[in-house]
């Protein structure tokens, strides 16, 4: 079983939280730069080394790989809520929203993102983050608790902030910049993130550098 929403305290020894990754990825993507436009991409490799065909494009997470049918069942689920993110983030962002829009329009295969504007969302299960940032994280995150508990706050450490979200609020911020961290809490909670992929920017600019290879839309 991926998680479960039941009641827990993260002061407890031997807390843990999981997640469900449902996103596009394009790091550690494969460039195509100085690669001869006249040969199928299939049919490129370096010599020596080991290549991956797959993996030179915008691509699903091992998890959705592995269960498409969660990964489907939580996109449906959460169409209505990411359909509201979209409207307010559009309106409010408009900047920030073209330029993660530029990579979720985009995706080979006219493939969608079931968190567009941003490339994917991550479903937490019991969550309750220790002070990161989100390096891999590109301009801005969504973060949205749900649940039934107490505690949890959300804290910014450069902007002293603290932040007490009640389940369903949706907080914007930039999550690669700014230090972030939950105080504890106890109940039952969960949290949605929305973000995208900081290795985007390179795909957005030239298609990871096979471009000569894409046929346009």
């Amino acid at each position: 079983m991926l998680g479960a929403l039941e009641f827990d305290d993260s002061r407890r020894p031997g807390y843990k939280y999981t997640a469900f990754h449902g996103q596009f990825y394009n790091r550690f993507s494969e460039s195509g730069k100085g690669a001869p436009s006249d040969i199928h991409p299939h049919k490129l490799h370096c010599q020596g080394k080991k290549g991956n065909p797959n993996q030179r494009l915008p691509h699903y997470g091992k998890q959705v790989n592995e269960d498409p049918d969660r990964f489907e069942l939580i996109r449906n689920v959460l169409k209505p809520l990411i359909g509201f993110i979209r409207d307010r983030l559009k309106h409010i962002l408009p900047k920030e929203y073209k330029l993660l829009e530029d990579f979720a329009d985009n995706l080979t295969m006219n493939e969608d993102s079931a968190a567009h504007p941003l490339s994917g969302f991550v479903l937490n299960f019991k969550a309750c983050t220790s002070a990161h940032r989100d390096t891999g994280d590109l301009l801005i995150c969504v973060v949205i608790p749900f649940g039934d508990f107490e505690g949890g706050e959300l804290c910014l450490f450069e902007l002293g902030l603290v932040s007490k979200l009640r389940a369903w609020d949706a907080f914007v911020f930039s999550s690669v910049d700014i230090t972030h961290f939950n105080l504890h809490y106890s109940g039952v909670r969960g949290s949605l993130v929305l973000h995208t992929d900081r290795e985007a920017v390179g795909y957005t600019k030239d298609y990871n550098g096979w471009i000569n290879h894409i046929a346009n839309k």
